[in-house]
């Protein structure tokens, strides 16, 4: 990214486009804008300018990034957040992301994680990514709407993240950080909550979140109740060999200590 230094006057127009649109834009958002200064021919000229210095940065056709600070996009930056809600509204952070969100991961992301159900896709935007992952449109909830940055977009409740995690992976490290999450932030947790999302999943995450909150000594009645007439078996990870007739579960013990 080159940033080169702006001149005055190219400071009034990122200024002006942030104040008018924000920093995320529409080509047609900044093209009107500069139709105010410029005829059409010399704002496309100036548009193109921006670009190449780096002060628009593209994140799909016609959508743009506009950086104010050349440490706007770093990893971790929440404006990310904005950037997904941007590229899919219909869809919520959620995973790593919305854990970190509610002050319950703390290890560094090298991008966002967003759930929508329409199509499965990933930008990289400079150094980070945005990954979308698609979900079934039924489990499609769990989220509120928040402001940041002055604007609207999804975040899934703490709940749903968690739960989200145990759909998307069935490996030793993502069911231990479920663990590790439920346990250090139980007082934080909403269980019935969390009970009332996973009885709305299938079988295996039924079996997982039931099991974990009985390891938790949570109530974990309701979710047993519908486990107790699932068919089959589960396993949390792909390699958990050790068995639990209660929840027909497979999982490993190394991961609840």
């Amino acid at each position: 990214m080159k940033n080169t230094i702006l001149s005055e006057k190219g400071l009034k127009i990122i200024e002006g486009i942030v104040l008018s649109a924000g920093k995320v834009v529409s080509s047609a958002q900044i093209m009107r804008i500069m139709l105010k200064k410029y005829s059409l021919s010399g704002a496309k000229k100036r548009m193109a300018q921006l670009i190449s210095a780096g002060w628009l940065v593209r994140i799909k056709r016609g959508l743009y990034q506009v950086v104010t600070d050349i440490s706007a996009l770093k990893t971790g930056d929440m404006t990310l957040f904005n950037l997904a809600y941007e590229l899919n509204r219909e869809s919520y952070i959620s995973l790593e992301s919305a854990l970190q969100h509610h002050g319950m991961f703390d290890q560094m992301l090298s991008g966002v994680y967003s759930v929508t159900y329409k199509r499965a896709r990933k930008y990289e935007i400079n150094k980070s990514h945005i990954v979308f992952c698609k979900i079934k449109e039924r489990l499609y909830f769990g989220f509120e709407e928040i402001e940041y940055n002055g604007r609207r977009l999804n975040v899934a409740a703490a709940e749903k993240a968690i739960l989200d995690i145990l759909y998307y992976y069935s490996d030793n490290y993502h069911a231990g950080l479920v663990m590790e999450v439920l346990k250090n932030h139980k007082d934080s947790i909403d269980w019935k909550v969390f009970s009332g999302f996973a009885g709305r999943f299938g079988a295996d995450i039924i079996r997982q979140a039931g099991f974990f909150m009985e390891t938790l000594g949570q109530d974990y009645e309701a979710l047993f109740k519908k486990a107790s007439v699932l068919k089959g078996y589960s396993r949390m990870t792909k390699g958990s060999k050790e068995f639990n007739a209660k929840w027909r579960l497979y999982y490993d013990s190394k991961i609840i200590k």
